[in-house]
């Protein structure tokens, strides 16, 4: 399903990217790949502050992950909100 999304987001189809890789979530919602993922693909289509609430499911599931919620950070500081993203 993660390859599907990537798929159909490579090739410009970013709605069924996007529902692709909502259903790889549903099926393993502790894929952090299906995440970032779908995270990466908010942040193509400019959807930043979707893009950051992506980054952060799979922060609460794993709080000694450092990967999404540095992302996350990454994005809110690039949006001018470095106190959130401390």
């Amino acid at each position: 399903l993660v390859v599907a999304g990537r798929t159909y987001a490579a090739t410009g189809d970013t709605a069924k990217g996007e529902e692709y890789l909502r259903r790889a979530i549903d099926a393993d919602p502790s894929n952090l790949d299906a995440y970032a993922t779908l995270a990466q693909l908010h942040f193509s289509q400019k959807k930043l502050d979707q893009a950051v609430l992506e980054y952060d499911k799979p922060a609460a599931r794993q709080p000694l992950s450092v990967g999404p919620p540095t992302m996350a950070a990454l994005i809110l500081e690039a949006q001018g909100k470095v106190a959130d993203a401390q």
